[in-house]
């Protein structure tokens, strides 16, 4: 087979199996450089034989990059404001958690060290058991061990941790406790959902994945959620259109979650999305100068939860990576945020990233065409810019 047919049968067998997406000049070269021809044929040809061959595959694609605690504002936003009044309610009962392409256990175990924490906390009697899954054997043998290097810590550990974490100089060992509570098993997030769950934690995993890949996986992982049940995402992963069981929702200067149920949480600690006008070329002197003066401010989300203001200000500041963060968390909060498409979409055009530029203009058409009253309705609000309206109809 020659070089062009087998890596665009390798490209294709891979995205099949796994929803993972590479080009030629990307990984190709790593492929290549650790299997022979034959080897990338049989993994072609066999029917998902071969299972060590494609484990060291998924090893060399994906990046195993996870600490303990990791993004606190997001960990405690969730365990700190939600939970507790969610699972107020949830006395004698068993709750269970799933830490999606948990990579080598890190997240899985903080999530049991957090959960032990609330319970003591709050004062909440339920038991709980978390699974852990990721799509690399490997990382699972090593996450089954829940032993690691000092640089697992390297985020910083709220003083709770201490109890449930035993650390040296060396190393750093998941007490018997947590372990007790954790499982670990290899899972691939295209088949079918392990169970049914409470919480399900799948944060930087989707962005690995191409577009229809990451939409067939938001729809099983909220299939796998029990009613009123939460799942949590990476601030930077771009959705798309969300299944019709599941509402955004926003906590204030923290972070956003996906809720399956029509119960509501605390008002007080929801941020309602509006909608606002486009974003403005034209510039004053005075508010040049507001901007001047306030720029740390608006540049840190703790200090700035509208994330479109801010999208905008860091756009004016010439932060355009700062801009695009922003935006795609609008996005993450409101996947039908049009100015945020239109913005990404021009942002990746200009820094001559097209296929990324298209991706946000198809994405854009997709909810226009499963809603087609949403253009009337911001219209009829004065949200809607004419600009729009050639972004949509024309190609990228």
């Amino acid at each position: 087979m020659q070089d062009e047919d087998l890596f665009i049968e390798f490209q294709r067998k891979l995205l099949s199996k796994a929803g993972i997406l590479i080009h030629k000049n990307e990984k190709w070269p790593l492929i290549l450089a650790n299997f022979s021809s034959a080897e990338i044929e049989n993994l072609v040809v066999s029917l998902d034989t071969n299972v060590e061959r494609w484990g060291k595959v998924f090893e060399i694609l994906n990046v195993s990059e996870t600490y303990f605690y990791r993004d606190p504002k997001q960990l405690n936003g969730i365990f700190h404001t939600i939970l507790p009044h969610h699972w107020k309610s949830k006395s004698n009962a068993h709750i269970s958690i799933w830490s999606a392409g948990c990579s080598k256990g890190e997240e899985a175990y903080s999530l049991a060290i957090l959960t032990e924490i609330l319970k003591q906390t709050f004062h909440l009697n339920f038991t709980f058991s978390i699974l852990g899954t990721d799509i690399q054997s490997s990382s699972i043998d090593y996450a089954k061990e829940g032993v690691y290097s000092t640089y697992s810590v390297r985020a910083g550990l709220p003083l709770d941790f201490k109890s449930f974490l035993h650390t040296d100089e060396t190393e750093v060992r998941v007490s018997q406790k947590i372990k007790n509570k954790v499982n670990f098993q290899v899972g691939n997030l295209l088949d079918h959902a392990p169970g049914q769950f409470d919480l399900i934690f799948c944060r930087n995993v989707l962005i690995y994945l191409d577009e229809d890949s990451k939409q067939k996986v938001i729809r099983r992982l909220a299939s796998a959620l029990k009613e009123g049940g939460i799942l949590v995402l990476g601030h930077s992963e771009f959705l798309g259109v969300l299944p019709t069981s599941l509402t955004s929702h926003s906590i204030s200067n923290s972070t956003s979650y996906l809720l399956k149920s029509q119960q509501t949480p605390k008002k007080e600690a929801i941020v309602t999305k509006k909608s606002y006008p486009p974003i403005r070329t034209e510039s004053s002197e005075g508010k040049r100068s507001l901007l001047q003066t306030e720029r740390d401010s608006v540049l840190n989300f703790e200090t700035n939860s509208n994330l479109l203001e801010s999208a905008r200000m860091a756009k004016e500041l010439g932060n355009f990576d700062k801009m695009a963060s922003f935006l795609k968390q609008a996005l993450y909060e409101n996947p039908k945020e049009m100015e945020a498409y239109y913005e990404l979409a021009n942002y990746y055009w200009e820094i001559q990233d097209r296929q990324t530029a298209r991706k946000y203009q198809s994405q854009a058409r997709i909810v226009f065409k499963n809603e087609p009253g949403l253009v009337d309705i911001l219209k009829k609000e004065r949200n809607w810019s004419p600009l729009w309206d050639e972004f949509l109809s024309e190609e990228l």
